[in-house]
């Protein structure tokens, strides 16, 4: 996504797809994913209380057990007055814990950028 320069940008980035988070269920155990726009956490962004990614699916160890989920982030973003920018959107994801495993398909991604003067 480009930003025009000297402009600001509500960004806004939807995530869903189908997941599956196996291992043995515990209140510790679970998977998570986090949205980045150029390498900055968008909001709400989960800060220490989780390793920095929003928990996605708590772990089952049913291994043919997937749901569909989604969730969005937002943030602000702002390009120098003398040239545009690139938006770089990186969605992550991983396991909490060594004894869960994350599997995630059909993945959409959906970024809209709202821009006005800075």
């Amino acid at each position: 996504m480009t930003i025009p320069r000297g402009r600001v940008s509500e960004t806004v980035v939807w995530v869903s797809a189908e997941v599956r988070c196996q291992g043995p269920s515990s209140l510790s155990n679970w998977c998570g994913a986090r949205v980045l726009a150029n390498g900055v956490e968008l909001q709400p962004d989960e800060g220490a209380d989780n390793g920095d990614h929003f928990h996605w699916d708590s772990a089952n160890p049913d291994p043919r057990r997937k749901r569909a989920l989604a969730f969005h982030r937002a943030g602000t973003v702002t390009c120098p007055d003398n040239s545009g920018c690139d938006v770089t959107v990186t969605v992550q994801a991983r396991n909490n814990t060594p004894a869960s495993q994350l599997w995630v398909d059909d993945l959409a991604v959906r970024g809209e950028l709202n821009t006005y003067p800075s």
